[in-house]
């Protein structure tokens, strides 16, 4: 029987490009109600080092006329007025909040969409001596714009590893190992993108590292409680925007505050 040969006649140019199927086309006309909240509606990018986790209710609280807030993706927000009068004047006027808080802030525009993404890691093997903002940013650079940090992950008895809240242009799953050279040792280090169910609040961000800022964050929590030497835990309800989430805050006694404060390893300066 003849032994049958197949040749491939395609250049290597060829061989390597890949088949792009043609898009779909949609054609969709918006109609008033489509639009009419977003005409009320102003668009701005979010200023670097806001607390995100506290930008929808200093906004609404100190803003006349406001009805709504939305992020629009990871780096906007969408801010909505009871009408477009109210929109109009405080764009004129400008409150010292929107002006702090955002820039390039105008009215809605047809093509404002969301460009970044939230996305919360987690980050695993970093030696504590890594546990600072400055070499989480070089570990997650490449990966998106650091946001914040879960600070349930370092309120915790038990260090395991860092919860960080980023701002990424990619749509695809991030997991990903990075070889850290520390003081000339070499470290593996594990970041995994965390599933929507199991990420953590916006209401337990901490953007801010500063030292100053854990110090205030640790006044809050101990406040509620008695000062007592023994480990306390409680279970604190969190609600976010939409009121059905829950979350477990492990509080501080003050000798663990105080422990804390000593120990910059454990805040994320």
């Amino acid at each position: 029987m003849p032994k049958l040969t197949f040749k491939d006649t395609r250049t290597f140019a060829e061989a390597l490009s890949v088949i792009k199927h043609p898009k779909k086309t949609v054609m969709y006309e918006s109609i008033l109600d489509d639009k009419e909240w977003l005409q009320r509606s102003l668009v701005g990018f979010i200023a670097t080092d806001m607390d995100y986790s506290h930008l929808e209710h200093m906004v609404l609280k100190n803003v006349k006329q406001t009805v709504g807030f939305r992020f629009l993706g990871a780096s906007q927000a969408v801010i909505t007025f009871t009408n477009r009068e109210s929109m109009e004047k405080e764009l004129v006027n400008g409150s010292s909040v929107l002006k702090t808080s955002f820039f390039h802030l105008k009215p809605w525009e047809k093509g404002a969409k969301a460009i970044y993404r939230f996305v919360w890691v987690s980050i695993l093997g970093l030696p504590l001596i890594g546990w600072n903002r400055r070499c989480i940013e070089s570990i997650i650079e490449k990966a998106g714009k650091m946001l914040g940090y879960d600070i349930t992950s370092v309120s915790q008895g038990s260090l395991t590893g860092v919860k960080v809240l980023l701002s990424t242009t990619s749509f695809e799953t991030l997991n990903e190992h990075v070889l850290l050279v520390l003081d000339g040792d070499e470290f593996e280090i594990t970041i995994m993108e965390m599933k929507p169910d199991f990420s953590p609040l916006l209401s337990t961000i901490k953007h801010s590292m500063g030292a100053t800022s854990i110090q205030t964050l640790d006044e809050e929590l101990c406040s509620e409680f008695a000062a007592s030497d023994e480990v306390t835990a409680a279970d604190t309800k969190i609600t976010d925007t939409d009121g059905d989430h829950y979350a477990t805050n492990i509080t501080l006694t003050q000798q663990q505050k105080a422990d804390t404060n000593s120990d910059f390893s454990l805040i994320l300066y």
